[in-house]
């Protein structure tokens, strides 16, 4: 069972070195009077208020690059998304660590994010999570992470529908192990050009089932679709 704590050090092993700065982020220590709920604000989180905090109390084993993110997500067909479109409650644990964190930096959090499967959404019509907040620029701070769901298939499963060079690759060995199977029905060997004949048939039916399930069941490929709002995008 592949746990969060162990997609936690994947997300590790693919994060860039990264060198900050205090200049590389608007920041500003502040003391501001809590006006709503820690709840209340990951259900709204938007984007549109910038998050405060002091840059010398972040640990930067906890920083992440949008690109690091994106490989995760990639990988394992999860969504990255504001945390007001998720659907599902939030550990207590999780709330005392945004507490801890808002309490450390004597500032309110408003711009937070999450990776998650798409099943933990609450998105448009056209599993494990992991809660970043912003820090601006296209990096992000991991708060916590809870679940233990995921497992090593999961990155199998999405292998295919990773991007389009892999979907396509698909359909090519399926293609490729149906033709050899068709063959061992002939009593008689087919010759190249008769299984090229019957590669190419294979792979026209195999392309058109499977580009026909992606457009019925209002899916696509990760590469475009690991930040969208959208359920069938």
């Amino acid at each position: 069972m592949k746990t969060t704590f162990s997609l936690k050090i994947e997300l590790d092993s693919i994060q860039e070195s990264i060198t900050l700065n205090s200049n590389d982020f608007k920041f500003q220590t502040i003391r501001i009077e809590k006006s709503t709920s820690i709840k209340e604000r990951l259900n709204k989180s938007n984007g549109s208020i910038q998050n405060t905090f002091d840059f010398n109390q972040l640990e930067s084993d906890r920083i992440y690059s949008l690109s690091a993110i994106k490989k995760i997500c990639l990988a394992n067909r999860l969504r990255f998304l504001d945390t007001r479109f998720y659907k599902n409650d939030y550990p207590e644990t999780v709330i005392q660590s945004i507490k801890k964190f808002e309490e450390l930096h004597q500032t309110e959090l408003h711009h937070f994010k999450i990776v998650a499967p798409k099943s933990n959404f609450k998105l448009h019509n056209y599993d494990d999570p992991l809660l970043f907040m912003s820090l601006g620029n296209d990096y992000y701070y991991l708060l916590d992470y809870w679940g233990n769901d995921l497992h090593w298939t999961r990155k199998i499963k999405a292998l295919p529908l990773k991007n389009l060079f892999n979907l396509t690759l698909f359909t090519v060995v399926i293609s490729i192990l149906l033709t050899y199977f068709i063959q061992l029905f002939k009593t008689e060997s087919l010759t190249i050009s008769y299984q090229i004949i019957v590669f190419l048939f294979t792979w026209k039916s195999v392309i058109a089932i499977v580009f026909y399930s992606i457009i019925k069941t209002g899916n696509n490929v990760s590469e475009y679709n690991w930040n969208s709002e959208f359920y069938n995008k």
